[in-house]
């Protein structure tokens, strides 16, 4: 496998003033740094934003506890700021921890944070895979469910897939989620990279006009120009 491509690599291209604070999903985008060194604080977030609560099952709550451990560990070992170690550390315990509690709650919140480990390491076959099981967990949440494609997404195009990319930020980009202006911005850039410039610059002018207070919209605004 080759090296893999940061997500700010691929949106320096061709910019290389653009500052990417995206990530994954919009409560990692927000904190792109922290959820190498802190996953435990991204799981809430996905529990606020999904609504999901501490289960009155034991079962359940043991399953949560022992993924915050396995998550921790991750962070303490990102601490060399070296994703590929950090992922091999961790790797077992997710394994286990997935045949362990199978179709919990806990698991599926699990699995979203473990593609975004895989991601990072460069297991972008890995990562595709739980990204594709991550949608169908959360399938009944659109929210939850586009920022999963977004995930999906980059692992696709570090994956050197621009087709696979394209279709599912455009998956991403049609929800009503906050990921959508982050997705929107790839729609357009990976369309121009297609030399569709017409869709590009379409995707452009949504974002100006959709999501003006987007980190996205100046550099839009310079591209729907023409």
């Amino acid at each position: 496998m080759g090296k893999k491509i940061t997500r700010k690599q691929l949106l320096k291209e061709p910019d290389e003033f653009i500052t990417f604070s995206g990530r994954l999903m919009e409560f990692t985008a927000q904190n792109k740094t922290a959820l190498a060194i802190g996953l435990c604080s991204v799981l809430a977030a996905i529990m606020i934003v999904s609504g999901i609560r501490y289960a009155s099952n034991q079962s359940e709550n043991d399953a949560f506890a022992l993924s915050q451990e396995h998550i921790s560990k991750y962070g303490t070992l990102m601490k060399d700021n070296d994703p590929k170690k950090a992922y091999q550390g961790v790797k077992d315990d997710f394994e286990k921890f997935f045949q362990q509690y199978s179709g919990k709650t806990a698991a599926k919140l699990a699995r979203a944070a473990f593609a975004n480990i895989c991601y990072e390491a460069g297991e972008l076959t890995k990562a595709i895979e739980l990204y594709q099981s991550a949608m169908a967990d959360f399938g009944t949440d659109p929210s939850l469910k586009a920022s999963m494609s977004n995930g999906l997404a980059y692992s696709y195009e570090a994956n050197k897939d621009d087709a696979n990319a394209l279709k599912y930020f455009e998956m991403a980009s049609e929800s009503e989620s906050p990921v959508k202006g982050e997705a929107l911005f790839n729609v357009a850039r990976l369309y121009a990279k297609k030399g569709d410039t017409a869709k590009s610059i379409e995707a452009y002018k949504k974002i100006v006009s959709d999501h003006s207070d987007s980190v996205y919209v100046q550099i839009a605004k310079e591209r729907s120009a023409g």
